[in-house]
């Protein structure tokens, strides 16, 4: 009687256990990081790029979901950028999922959170992206979290430089002016950019004084200024008194320029670009000190053009 019982005993038991151990949920495991790498996939003057290839494998016999990731971006010792990506990826089970994660950084904001990557050519930095997945516990799960990290090196590119530095007056006379306008060019990067092209207009002290443009590309030197020249003549007739003023009587003029520069390197991604410019600055004016005979100083030369240019103007002012 005692042996039936006890045999009764182990064999509710063990159905008990069997339920016991079926209402519980396997643990799922957190997917494993294959590999992680990072890139520069995009270049331009002004941003940059990255993107991060990460390959992940379900170790699970169920799916796993990811929620969300969030990624850092640590440049210079600082951190940079902050991403989350949201929409819920499905890991099936035992398979692989590849993962393509973007990163577009802003020069301008780049170099503001360190001056010391404006002396910088390029900069080393990391990606570390954390994963968010539902581990089953209950009815409703429990979040839990893994992550993958991923280093790279970022080229750190600057614009090229432009200013007016000098304007010279080759020859002054009664209808107009002949210009020479010096533009300084400087670039700080650690590689040759071609200025193929050069065009826009020149608003000096608010007037439109002429279109000026380069007749042939010019090879910025890394680290170096160049020098470009420009030549073109003021009408006064077309242009107004104010114009002969200005060249008469300022020491330095006050400019405007807006236009674009068409650019070419050999850095990947980076093969040609144009550029919007808006320039404003100062200009030294340089006048002629006699006319092209030698006979009279450029102070009697510009009296006889005012008087000359006041009488003209004056017959035909309403």
């Amino acid at each position: 009687m005692i042996r039936i019982i006890w045999k009764g005993f182990i064999a509710v038991s063990i159905i008990f256990l069997a339920a016991a151990c079926a209402s519980v949920e396997e643990p799922v495991y957190p997917p494993e990081v294959i590999s992680a790498e990072t890139g520069v996939t995009d270049l331009s003057f002004s941003e940059v790029t990255l993107e991060k290839r990460l390959v992940l494998f379900n170790p699970n016999a169920v799916p796993v979901e990811l929620t969300s990731c969030d990624s850092s971006l640590i440049i210079g010792g600082s951190s940079f950028l902050r991403e989350e990506y949201r929409p819920p990826v499905q890991l099936a089970p035992k398979e692989t999922l590849e993962l393509t994660i973007p990163f577009i950084l802003s020069y301008k904001d780049l170099y503001k959170i360190s001056d010391s990557l404006k002396e910088k050519h390029a900069s080393g930095y990391s990606i570390d992206t954390r994963f968010r997945y539902i581990q089953p516990a209950g009815e409703d799960g429990i979040e839990e979290t893994f992550s993958a990290a991923a280093e790279g090196v970022v080229p750190l590119i600057k614009k090229p430089l432009y200013h007016f530095q000098r304007l010279y007056v080759n020859s002054l006379g009664m209808m107009g002016a002949d210009i020479t306008v010096w533009m300084y060019a400087l670039n700080n990067n650690d590689f040759d950019i071609t200025l193929k092209d050069f065009q826009g207009w020149l608003i000096v002290n608010n007037e439109n004084w002429s279109g000026l443009a380069l007749k042939k590309p010019v090879v910025l030197k890394p680290g170096e200024i160049s020098e470009s020249i420009f030549r073109f003549r003021l009408e006064f007739l077309s242009m107004g008194k104010t114009v002969r003023d200005l060249l008469s009587g300022e020491p330095e003029l006050f400019y405007d320029f807006a236009g674009e520069s068409l650019l070419e390197t050999s850095v990947e991604f980076l093969e040609e670009e144009t550029l919007g410019l808006a320039l404003k600055g100062e200009i030294e004016l340089d006048k002629p000190d006699t006319t092209t005979k030698g006979a009279h100083s450029s102070v009697k030369i510009e009296n006889s053009i005012e008087e000359n240019l006041l009488h003209i103007f004056g017959r035909y002012s309403p």
